[in-house]
């Protein structure tokens, strides 16, 4: 299943995106976003861990700022 979204495209714990749903995104598409040179990633909350595990798994995010807590949530789903 999904279990976040980045920039309205919604993503598998895998980082894949080709969810039916994502036909009617607006906005970019993982590989659109990898084509970006830098691309900053900012997220706080535990409850998050996952949706940002798939977008690291999705490679949408050159750069991370994450809270201690987040970071710590990550690592354990890893």
């Amino acid at each position: 299943g999904v279990v976040g979204d980045v920039n309205t495209v919604f993503l598998r714990a895998d980082g894949s995106f080709d969810v039916p749903f994502n036909n009617r995104a607006t906005g970019m598409t993982p590989t659109e976003i990898r084509k970006v040179p830098r691309r900053i990633c900012v997220v706080a909350g535990k409850a998050k861990a996952r949706a940002l595990l798939a977008a690291l798994r999705a490679r949408v995010a050159t750069d991370l700022i994450v809270d201690d807590e987040t970071a710590r949530a990550v690592l354990e789903l890893m």
